[in-house]
């Protein structure tokens, strides 16, 4: 794929505890990169214990491997939309990133 494919700016953040005041943390975003990527909707499905098959339509985001290495506590977001990361893939050249999430 060429860097041409990625079209939709994203925005990566980091979720941080902050002490909320009577010893709890309250999770804070930190917005860590904004970049450029490519958003695509995959089929999928999956079973549950009683045997039901629910359709499910997991996001796939590919942007360029950079500065910042991105984890499965950061979570991204597009058009106000935020998707939790499920798996982290780095292609075998590491030119880009390949991230499975869900919204």
């Amino acid at each position: 794929m060429g860097v041409n494919k990625l079209r939709e700016r994203v925005n990566i953040y980091e979720v941080t505890g902050v002490p909320d005041g009577v010893g709890g943390l309250t999770p804070t975003k930190t917005l860590v990169t904004t970049c450029w990527a490519r958003i695509e909707q995959k089929q999928g499905a999956r079973v549950d214990g009683d045997r039901n098959v629910h359709n499910t339509r997991p996001t796939q985001i590919t942007m360029r491997s950079g500065s910042y290495a991105i984890t499965n506590d950061n979570i991204i977001e597009h058009n106000g939309q935020e998707y939790t990361i499920s798996s982290i893939l780095i292609d075998e050249v590491k030119r880009f990133t390949i991230v499975q999430c869900s919204h």
